[in-house]
C-alpha cells in the first residue's frame, strides 16, 4: 500500500509541474531520469553528463502512454519550455526547472525512497 503521504505528493507535483495532467509529470519523469539527472533530498541537481535524448518509442515502451498521446503531451511540455526536441529524442534540463520546485521534487525522492523500502521490508526482501 503506498502512503497516503506518497499519493497526496504525487498529486501536487502533478500540478505544480504539468497543470494537473497525470500522463504528462510520468512522461516528464521519465524523461528526467532518463537524462542522467540525480535528485537529493534538496531536489534535482544538474548531471554531470549532457543530457542523452530519450526517443519516443523508449518513452512510450517505459510508460505505457501511447504513442500520439506522448507526442502531443511532450510537444505541449515543449512549448512550456520544460522539455526540450532534439533531432534523436527528448531532453528534461534541470537547470531550467523553476527554483520553487527543487524541494518537491526532492521530497518526491524521499517519500518513493521511504515507500520502497517499506514495501522490500513487508516483502522481507531486505
Amino acid at each position: 500500500m503506498l502512503s497516503q503521504d506518497l499519493v497526496d505528493h504525487v498529486r501536487r507535483m502533478t500540478w505544480l509541474l504539468t497543470d494537473g495532467d497525470f500522463e504528462a509529470l510520468v512522461l516528464w519523469c521519465a524523461l528526467a531520469s532518463r537524462n542522467g539527472g540525480q535528485t537529493t533530498a534538496d531536489g534535482p541537481v544538474q548531471a554531470a553528463q549532457p543530457a542523452r535524448p530519450t526517443p519516443l518509442k523508449d518513452l512510450v515502451a517505459a510508460t505505457g502512454v501511447p504513442r500520439e498521446t506522448a507526442r502531443r503531451k511532450l510537444e505541449r511540455l515543449a512549448s512550456q519550455g520544460k522539455v526540450d526536441r532534439l533531432a534523436d529524442g527528448w531532453v528534461v534540463h534541470l537547470q531550467r526547472l523553476d527554483p520553487s520546485l527543487r524541494p518537491v521534487i526532492g521530497e518526491s525522492a524521499r517519500l518513493i525512497h521511504e515507500a520502497v523500502a517499506a514495501a522490500r521490508a513487508a516483502l522481507k526482501l531486505e
